[in-house]
């Protein structure tokens, strides 16, 4: 079996390929009826690949597809994925251990809007925070400033929460690490929110169309992000705890438990683990979600 990323053929086929078929189904119980099954959406295919690379040479051609849009094919199988991470570990004799994280591309240009379901809110709210504060600066509402600041760090706010939610359709996707700090991004932005509604009432006796609108905008932002922080913080920790049987490796777990062996990294970092090589049969490890 061939498999290969645009031009790049693995001389060594990889130790481990995981494909994700991305269902997207939940349950709805109505209280005396019966369940019903829904569908959220397309589905859009994760892969994942590890392995070994004879020497450096390849590993730097590899490096070159990261965050690219390539052709996947895996024998008769062609897929268009754009890869999220490719990360190495050195191993003897020049040799490394790859791992390849990709997500299946269906349209030219995948962005976060059409592949996060909360996309589209968090742009137009970034775009409504850059439209409020260009109108206050040509209606000269602003004097000090201070409101063109606090929009201004909105929009940066609000640009930085689509990188973090990069490439997940929930929040349940994403690892714990990642999971804490869209918590604490969120209450960064509500922080920012409720100085601007204090702000807000200096534009009042200026422009009572503009201060009505700001106040709607800060009320609909503030409203969304309460409910994106209780939903994010109401996620469960923890998945259970394992127990390392002899020969096992953190990869070997990972995939045995997710089916991906990138999944490694968060059991280490919950259980606080540094050297991955160094767990032993018996120890007691927590999985995360």
């Amino acid at each position: 079996m061939v498999i290969k990323l645009k031009d790049f053929e693995f001389s060594h086929l990889p130790d481990v390929l995981t494909i994700d078929t991305g269902e997207r189904i939940i349950e709805t119980e109505i209280p005396y009826g019966p369940t019903l099954l829904e569908d959220l959406g397309e589905k859009v295919e994760r892969f994942s690949l590890s392995g070994i690379l004879e020497n450096m040479n390849e590993w730097e051609r590899l490096k070159e597809l990261r965050r690219k849009e390539v052709i996947l094919r895996i024998g008769e199988l062609r897929k268009k994925v754009r890869i999220k991470e490719i990360r190495g570990n050195i191993l003897r004799r020049g040799r490394l251990r790859y791992t390849i994280t990709m997500v299946e591309s269906k349209k030219e240009g995948v962005t976060l809007k059409e592949v996060h379901p909360k996309k589209e809110r968090i742009y137009n709210a970034r775009k409504e925070a850059e439209f409020i504060r260009n109108e206050l600066m040509r209606r000269r509402l602003d004097p000090l400033g201070e409101l063109n600041m606090l929009l201004f760090s909105l929009e940066k706010g609000l640009l930085r929460l689509e990188a973090l939610l990069s490439d997940v359709f929930y929040y349940a996707e994403l690892p714990l690490n990642l999971r804490d700090k869209v918590s604490a991004h969120l209450s960064y932005l509500m922080t920012q929110g409720e100085y601007l509604k204090e702000k807000a009432e200096s534009v009042i006796d200026k422009d009572v169309e503009m201060a009505r609108r700001l106040r709607e905008f800060v009320f609909r932002l503030l409203d969304f992000l309460g409910v994106e922080k209780r939903e994010i913080d109401a996620l469960p920790k923890r998945k259970g705890t394992y127990i390392v049987k002899a020969n096992e490796t953190l990869q070997s777990i990972a995939v045995k438990e997710y089916g991906d062996v990138t999944r490694w990294v968060d059991i280490a970092e919950v259980n606080g683990i540094d050297d991955p090589g160094s767990v032993k049969a018996g120890q007691k490890l927590e999985l995360p979600v």
